[in-house]
């Protein structure tokens, strides 16, 4: 923040001679100043040494200095100026544009060379973009074999470059091997494959859920085995809130809790119990274990669901029970696992 000269008011610095009046009594633009001011280390002096703008502005085809300097003095400036690391400059040497605008099917050049064909096929694409066949245009990657055209000449589209494509991480290829989906989309009572393979039956019953996930009876995977019997349907077939289900006992994972000293543990504990409890404004109080010499032994907590506190005690306060509990497991003074059940 800068103080206005004249005044006890802030501006940010960035307001300081950029041709705005910002300061109540324009001190933030007297001419003497200005003339003595240092822009900004991602700004830049327009020629007549009045006014600051930001460096990704200069060369851009825009002008911005009020002297038009920016842009007006090709040979003194903008041939020899160096464009950001995240710009390119356009094939006549008076424009720098944000790379992302290189090669996307628009010309964003005055002089067209973003996109001309020289410079298209020398350009290599940024990090998780690929280039069409004709080597004019870069898309994402995560847009090829999916069914939807994204390069003008249609190639992340055509059956050969697809059967061979590996689809990105957490993607997955339909049955006919030529588009990929979403992982999370397989099973959800929606077709998102053209060729529906992916609520077929019987490919659904052969899925593997990924660590994390536990299935549903149509093959669903979700995400959060504390999901489970929380009486909210997050299988689209319900099978998460099954009353058999729900009344016999399942261990449905652990959350490892890790502690140096108990009087210091880590936000795992909290996080640990706001998702056992599914209480996001739960909190662990810090505290030592007031058991003594819990070796290797387990205690059944009910699982409660309350707005209550969950205090050092871990639960003496709490009420309104519910059919769950959890298994606490000690090692001396501290927790080292927690077990929910049903």
């Amino acid at each position: 923040m800068k103080k206005c000269p004249d005044s006890s008011l802030c501006i940010e610095s960035k307001y300081m001679c950029d041709g705005q009046q910002d300061c109540k009594d324009g001190s933030d633009e007297l001419l003497e100043m200005c003339r003595d001011y240092d822009c900004e280390l991602d700004m830049r002096k327009c020629k007549d040494g009045l006014q600051c703008i930001d460096a990704r502005h200069m060369c851009d085809g825009h002008l911005d200095c009020k002297d038009g300097s920016d842009e007006s003095l090709p040979l003194e400036m903008c041939l020899d100026y160096g464009c950001l690391l995240d710009m390119r400059k356009c094939q006549d040497g008076l424009q720098c544009i944000d790379k992302k605008y290189m090669y996307d099917g628009y010309q964003d050049c005055k002089d067209g060379s973003d996109e001309s064909l020289e410079m298209c096929l020398d350009y290599e694409c940024k990090v998780n973009h690929v280039k069409c066949a004709d080597g004019l245009q870069c898309i994402p990657g995560r847009v090829q074999c999916d069914r939807s055209r994204d390069c003008n000449d249609d190639s992340d589209e055509h059956i050969d470059l697809c059967k061979e494509f590996e689809c990105l991480d957490g993607w997955t290829k339909c049955g006919n091997g030529v588009q990929c989906i979403r992982k999370i989309d397989l099973c959800d009572g929606y077709y998102h494959c053209n060729d529906m393979s992916e609520e077929n039956t019987e490919f659904c019953n052969a899925i593997e859920c990924e660590a994390g996930h536990i299935k549903c009876k149509n093959g669903q995977c979700i995400s959060d085995y504390l999901t489970l019997c929380d009486r909210h349907n997050d299988c689209y077939d319900k099978s998460d809130e099954d009353e058999a289900f729900c009344r016999g006992d399942h261990d449905v994972g652990r959350d490892p809790i890790r502690s140096n000293n108990c009087n210091e543990f880590d936000a795992n504990l909290t996080d640990a119990f706001q998702r056992a409890f599914n209480q996001r404004t739960s909190e662990i109080d810090k505290g030592e274990i007031f058991e003594e010499n819990l070796e290797d032994t387990e205690w059944n907590i009910p699982l409660l669901n309350t707005e209550e506190k969950i205090g050092p005690k871990l639960g003496t306060n709490l009420s309104k029970a519910v059919n769950a509990s959890l298994s606490v497991k000690y090692n001396k003074h501290c927790i080292i696992d927690i077990t929910k059940w049903y």
